[in-house]
């Protein structure tokens, strides 16, 4: 296995690093972990960006579990499912993973805090992330709770222009148009196929119709006032 073409800091038993007593600078030696594999030039974990990080995680998660992902997208395959239910689909899904993070987000504290745990027997200072905390290079940053919640409510802005430039009210209301015609259809056949008088079968039409328009008509309206 290739090793790590980087390098990193000398250090002594203490765990201090050594310096260079005429310069003053760190000392640095060969990096000794071993390389990920598809990384160019040959990068360790620790030395990889976090898209090649990311990027090696995938691939051991598909070798691990790439029989159990072709089973479970085979289970859920909708056949002839049309591009705008597709659309509606990535902004619920989306929607949904951006209100699940607000909840988390809002559970965070506003400002990080030190824990003190008890550890092997020794006490042990710890600090707890609040809305932003410190990396590990100590700089201030946001939690990562924040970072995923500004990446869903993207994705969420995103899929809700793409559903309003492709027609998708347009859509909806010829598929509400559809399923009201079939309704009203069936309806119609089953007055017919029992027996009532012209006048009952007259008077439950105009109540039905009556009934139906006030059920559109602020559906409508809406559809009206955002065009």
């Amino acid at each position: 296995m290739p090793a790590c073409t980087h390098a990193a800091v000398s250090r002594d038993e203490n765990g201090e690093a050594i310096r260079d007593i005429v310069t003053g600078e760190v000392m640095l030696r060969p990096c000794r972990w071993a390389a990920m594999s598809g990384t160019n030039p040959p990068k360790c974990v620790r030395h990889a960006s976090p898209m090649e990080r990311q990027k090696k995680m995938q691939q051991t998660f598909m070798k691990r579990h790439g029989n159990d992902v072709s089973e479970l997208l085979e289970a859920l395959d909708i056949p002839d499912l049309h591009p705008m239910d597709g659309l509606l689909e990535a902004v619920r899904l989306s929607g949904n993973m951006m209100r699940m993070f607000q909840v988390l987000v809002s559970e965070l504290d506003e400002a990080p805090y030190i824990e003190t745990r008890l550890i092997d027997g020794v006490l042990t200072d710890f600090e707890v992330s609040g809305v932003w905390g410190h990396d590990h290079n100590k700089d201030q940053a946001p939690h990562v709770l924040m970072n995923l919640l500004q990446m869903w409510t993207d994705r969420f802005t995103r899929a809700c222009k793409m559903a309003l430039d492709a027609g998708i009210d347009e859509r909806m209301v010829r598929n509400a148009e559809a399923t009201s015609n079939t309704f009203l259809t069936a309806f119609d056949r089953a007055l017919k196929s029992v027996n009532l008088t012209d006048t009952q079968r007259i008077a439950i039409g105009a109540a039905m119709a009556r009934e139906v328009r006030q059920a559109v008509t602020p559906q409508l309206i809406q559809l009206e006032t955002t065009q």
